[in-house]
């Protein structure tokens, strides 16, 4: 807690100090490690906000509704309509800029500007305009806002480097109050939720951790029971064997017996939501083999596996893989994953399994979960890490097809944290 407590508070430091994309892969990085996290979850759909990256934003936002049923995600996501007209109005902006429409450009970018969405583009094309007027002053604000986000950002330097060549003794003093007073708002509210969380959300993780310990105990046979268990099979099982039976038979009695399936058993897992019992039996019988009423306790047993019991696996291995307990982890994600093809956390559980196998260092399947979630969630929220993760791996062992994939990352992911000197060394490798 205290750790990503800390590293929570460096990313706001970083962001603070112009230093946004150093901000954003802290929040990459506590997001993976816990998905729970929502407020890694509505920082990073924040500073992605304010780059621009609207579809990403939304993204991290969408999962931290339907994941955490967290209110300030909702709350961005309400209205974030607007800010999809206000990109469609900043990309007609563009096009005015490149056609010399200035006034018509400036009129679309100040409603652009009303709105925190966008921030550094919309700041850069207004300094833009401004220097065609020959406004710098005006234009040296637009460019401090800029700076005072990213301070490192190419175009607000190459705008300063232009005004510097029509301005005698232009100083370029970033003013950070034009920054920070438009979004302390937003910290305000991102500090003060992660301090007072609504009493409702402990109580909902509470009971989330109950269910998670009860099951992960139910799973875990008792000795006692044990001794009960096999003297109470012994008793049933001489129970049913007649006086008559030759030993024979008695052994075949007791192969039947190994083989029925737990009709009770199954019904009192499904009662007890006991999601390990459960997994154990459904997984160790076809259904097809079973007879109607077996096969009917079976599909409930299913059932609930898929609609409780994933959600339940995926925690048990975020909550492993948080304690660096990797082996334990992957034996929960894969329990999770079993059950888990038309369930929202799929994509989570495959990225998952990917990064859990890493650790493990068995590359191998790590790279079969990476290239599994690009192939079938190409448009998700790790699909660039995963690129990564295949070109960079892959480069040790197989440079064609970690160029393969660099070539991808370049293609439709060049503007990612992910694209960076690795990849491009990737690409120029002959």
């Amino acid at each position: 807690m205290k750790d990503w407590k800390k590293q929570y508070d460096k990313s706001i430091h970083l962001f603070q100090n112009g230093e946004i994309d150093k901000a954003l892969i802290i929040c990459e990085k506590l997001i993976s490690e816990n998905l729970k996290n929502t407020s890694a979850l509505n920082l990073k759909g924040l500073l992605l906000y304010i780059k621009g990256d609207l579809k990403s934003a939304e993204a991290a936002w969408k999962i931290n509704k339907d994941f955490n049923d967290d209110g300030i995600s909702k709350g961005y996501l309400k209205d974030i309509q607007k800010d999809w007209e206000r990109l469609s109005l900043y990309e007609q902006a563009l096009k005015d800029i490149k056609g010399m429409y200035i006034n018509d450009a400036e009129k679309k970018l100040g409603i652009c500007s009303e709105s925190d969405f966008n921030k550094i583009n919309v700041n850069n094309a207004i300094a833009f305009c401004f220097i065609k007027r020959g406004e710098y002053e005006k234009a040296k604000e637009c460019i401090d806002i800029v700076r005072g986000i990213d301070k490192n950002n190419k175009v607000a330097l190459d705008n300063y480097k232009v005004i510097k060549e029509f301005s005698d003794g232009h100083k370029p003093n970033i003013n950070f109050k034009l920054i920070i007073i438009p979004l302390v708002i937003c910290f305000v509210g991102l500090i003060s939720y992660l301090l007072y969380k609504p009493v409702s959300q402990y109580i909902s993780k509470a009971r989330t951790n109950y269910i998670a310990s009860k099951s992960t105990k139910k799973s875990e046979t008792n000795p006692t029971d044990k001794i009960n268990t096999n003297q109470a099979t012994t008793n049933n099982t001489k129970q049913q064997v007649p006086n008559n039976s030759t030993t024979d038979k008695n052994a075949q009695n007791s192969n039947q017996e190994v083989a029925k399936f737990p009709l009770d058993q199954v019904k009192a897992a499904i009662n007890d939501k006991d999601y390990n019992k459960l997994y154990t039996i459904i997984t160790s019988f076809d259904k097809d083999k079973l007879g109607v009423n077996d096969k009917i306790a079976y599909n409930s047993g299913e059932q609930l596996l898929i609609n409780g019991g994933v959600a339940s696996f995926y925690d048990a291995g975020r909550s492993y893989f948080s304690a660096k307990d990797f082996a334990k982890a992957k034996v929960e994600f894969e329990k999770a994953s079993k059950f888990s093809k038309d369930n929202y956390l799929n994509p989570h559980i495959i990225y998952m399994l990917g990064t859990t196998n890493e650790k493990l260092e068995d590359y191998e399947k790590s790279l079969v979960y990476y290239d599994q979630y690009v192939n079938s969630y190409y448009s998700g929220d790790y699909t660039a890490e995963c690129l990564y993760k295949l070109a960079t791996i892959n480069n040790n062992s197989d440079k064609t097809k970690a160029k393969q994939y660099a070539e991808k990352m370049s293609k439709d992911f060049s503007k990612s944290m992910y694209y960076n000197s690795t990849i491009k060394d990737i690409l120029n490798t002959q």
